[in-house]
């Protein structure tokens, strides 16, 4: 997923998988969940690190939990909310949001319209990015509020700042994903590396 390399857990499976398999060639491509997906079932992948689909697609892979992660409120710091500790979702009706477009395949984006729903409003979204670091300059620019796994926070914007959500729901899970039949030595030692990194 498009957090998953700001993670601490992201850094420690490369780095402990690079020393055991020097001799492996690592090449790694940033995307979104749907296109790993659609990745490791044309082969052209051998592991994704995903957010859960939305759609029915997880049942054809092997899903290993990695972690659970948070999502955040992304908010612009002129508003009286920015200064709010805790942030119920109920607090952004009516604000305009800023989400990735519905096609780029993200597993979040169905799940801020359920988070919306259930707090009892349909969002308003007055603008499409796909990328995060432009969503989050959008926030800043005052165009709207978001939501990401709290892994983003880690960009530091001027006008920008970040707050946990209370709703209980307002969370996302972090998966490895396989193909069923994968029988590649080398893609099972990145799955235990990776298992391992999580425990710790």
């Amino acid at each position: 997923t498009f957090s998953t390399p700001l993670t601490p857990l992201f850094a420690a499976v490369i780095n402990h998988y690079r020393r055991a398999y020097p001799h492996v060639t690592l090449t790694l491509h940033e995307m979104a969940t749907l296109r790993q997906l659609d990745g490791l079932a044309q082969r052209t992948l051998d592991l994704g690190f995903i957010r859960p689909p939305e759609r029915g697609r997880a049942e054809e892979f092997k899903l290993t939990a990695m972690r659970q992660d948070p999502l955040v409120a992304v908010l612009p710091t002129t508003p009286a909310l920015s200064r709010k500790k805790t942030i119920a979702m109920r607090d952004l009706k009516g604000m305009p949001f800023v989400m990735y477009p519905p096609g780029a395949g993200t597993g979040i984006y169905p799940q801020i319209f359920r988070l919306c729903r259930e707090a009892g409003f349909v969002p308003h979204v007055a603008l499409e990015a796909g990328e995060a670091s432009t969503i989050i300059g959008l926030v800043a620019a005052g165009c709207g509020v978001s939501l990401l796994p709290k892994s983003f926070d880690r960009i530091r914007m001027d006008g920008v700042c970040y707050r946990p959500i209370a709703d209980e729901a307002a969370t996302t899970t972090l998966l490895l994903a396989q193909r069923r039949d994968e029988v590649s030595p080398l893609v099972e030692a990145f799955v235990a590396l990776a298992m391992e990194a999580a425990r710790e």
